[in-house]
């Protein structure tokens, strides 16, 4: 059992005292951020703050860097805790755990403003600097660059990939605003990536991407011209693509998420590599492909953000087909809403805990350690003893 945890959570309340209170509610593991994207952060029972707000894109984990990119993003908090990596090494040894190296890739709103030619844009040429393209070949050298650095830290043990894939159109922008009502359909569609990158990509594979950009923008446009709000899914988006011919599209979209994951595992030179995506329906939106990513990956971890019970196992039941056995694991969000209290969080954990026994995951994690109330992690102690006895 993994637990999702902010350095500055762990710092702030005493490395070795919050490890040993970690060990002792079952977990083995703590996928700690070395970046992070921007945030506002309320944290229950932070005795030194209540409110953080993390530094955009930058690395809580010092790198030296493969010339000045991956420099210049060394965060000041870094810079303030020097031996932070190193202690948490220690510590983390003494309470047998693993620490897992949480990392955020495409998410990087300050790499999107240095380099705009790598940010995902729009039909209509716009760019969405919070999103970068996996398309883009600056994009997969820089990831590549930072996981080789992250691979041979003696802090890690193995790496959890957050956002190495195509993003979505909503994704929480600071004062993201907007005035109409969306679809699914819609957003799928202003979801989809015409940089330059990928008119060339596509273009190289026979597709008339000028066409589809202009059918795009035009149906994208029509979504919301009518008095009227469409309400299709994003399924639909995908329907009405397959049902123009551009099925190319989206296989080439697919291959460029996999040429981003299979130049992580070159990078990474044996250290495990756990790939963090949704349900395998939505994959298409993405890019991503499991089957075509299994290869190259030691674990999918797929969030389970919902409230009660009973999506887990369906959510893994549409996993099974498209990956190796034994190479699923869930993470839990258990925060509210998902979960409004210590007994739900207990009998949620149950639930997958019974799932790994029945071989339906190889593990699961919960998320995130400095979000959710210290009273909530203290009732896994029942649960431990429980399955302890």
């Amino acid at each position: 059992m993994r637990l999702f945890i902010y350095p500055w959570d762990l710092q702030d309340e005493g490395i070795d005292k919050t490890l040993q209170a970690i060990r002792s509610w079952g977990f083995d593991s703590i996928a700690v951020a070395v970046n992070y994207h921007a945030a506002k952060l309320y944290l229950p029972h932070n005795p030194k703050r209540k409110v953080y707000f993390p530094e955009d894109g930058c690395f809580y984990l010092p790198l030296p860097g493969e010339g000045d990119a991956l420099r210049s993003r060394n965060s000041l908090w870094a810079e303030q805790h020097p031996s932070f990596w190193d202690e948490l090494r220690e510590a983390a040894d003494r309470c047998g755990m693993k620490v897992t190296a949480w990392t955020i890739g495409l998410h990087n709103s300050p790499l999107g403003r240095l380099h705009p030619e790598w940010a995902v844009h729009n039909a209509y040429g716009d760019p969405y600097y919070f999103s970068l393209c996996p398309n883009h070949v600056g994009v997969r050298s820089y990831q590549s660059a930072l996981l080789r650095e992250l691979a041979v830290h003696p802090a890690i043990d193995e790496l959890f990939l957050e956002s190495f894939q195509y993003m979505d159109f909503e994704h929480g922008y600071h004062h993201e605003m907007t005035g109409v009502p969306l679809s699914g359909y819609a957003k799928a569609l202003l979801s989809l990536c015409f940089c330059e990158a990928c008119m060339k990509a596509g273009s190289q594979l026979g597709i008339d991407m000028e066409g589809l950009r202009a059918g795009v923008a035009a149906e994208a446009e029509a979504c919301t011209a009518g008095a009227e709000p469409d309400d299709h899914s994003s399924a639909a988006a995908r329907e009405w693509l397959e049902s123009q011919g551009w099925s190319d599209y989206l296989a080439m979209r697919q291959s460029a998420v996999t040429a981003l994951v299979r130049e992580a595992a070159e990078a990474v030179q044996g250290k495990p590599l756990i790939y963090f995506s949704g349900h395998p329906a939505t994959g298409w939106l993405y890019g991503v492909d499991h089957a075509q990513l299994d290869p190259y990956v030691d674990c999918f971890e797929s969030y389970h953000y919902a409230p009660g019970t009973t999506g887990a196992l369906e959510l893994a039941a549409a996993y099974a087909p498209l990956i190796t056995p034994g190479k699923l694991r869930l993470v839990l969000r258990a925060v509210a809403p998902d979960v409004a209290s210590p007994a739900e969080l207990v009998e949620r954990t149950r639930v997958l805990t019974k799932m790994v026994e029945d071989r339906w995951l190889v593990g699961f994690s919960l998320y995130n350690y400095g979000q959710v109330a210290r009273s909530h992690w203290e009732h896994l102690t029942t649960l431990t003893q429980e399955l302890q006895s």
